[in-house]
């Protein structure tokens, strides 16, 4: 579990006072972006759990990311879940740069994971 920054925390508060036009399934800190998905802890989840599953500072892993949406302040990514997901920051090692590619690679074309093994 990791404990947000003050600039995260000031960041996260102010997110959370944003209407992002969809319902919003958590809020990202410390994201990076790898194989069409985020890694990243979560805050504010709606499927958080009494016995601590998607707690808050919890790492997390996305479904494939389907749509990437930049709302000035924040990035917005949907995913093959149906989850919708703020990114409240990047991680410091890379993080932005790791979406930039993303970018990239989804405007090259990809194909999903597979949901499962052969």
């Amino acid at each position: 579990m990791v404990k947000p920054s003050l600039y995260a925390q000031k960041r996260l508060a102010w997110a959370q006072r944003v209407d992002f036009g969809h319902p919003v399934t958590a809020f990202l800190i410390n994201a990076h972006f790898a194989s069409c998905c985020c890694v990243a802890n979560s805050f504010g989840h709606v499927r958080r759990t009494p016995d601590g599953e998607f707690a808050d500072g919890h790492l997390i892993r996305t479904s494939d990311i389907q749509q990437i949406t930049d709302w000035t302040d924040f990035w917005a990514i949907y995913t093959r879940s149906g989850s919708y997901y703020i990114v409240v920051t990047f991680d410091s090692k890379g993080g932005r740069a790791s979406l930039s590619q993303l970018i990239k690679t989804v405007l090259k074309g990809f194909h999903f994971t597979p949901g499962g093994l052969h």
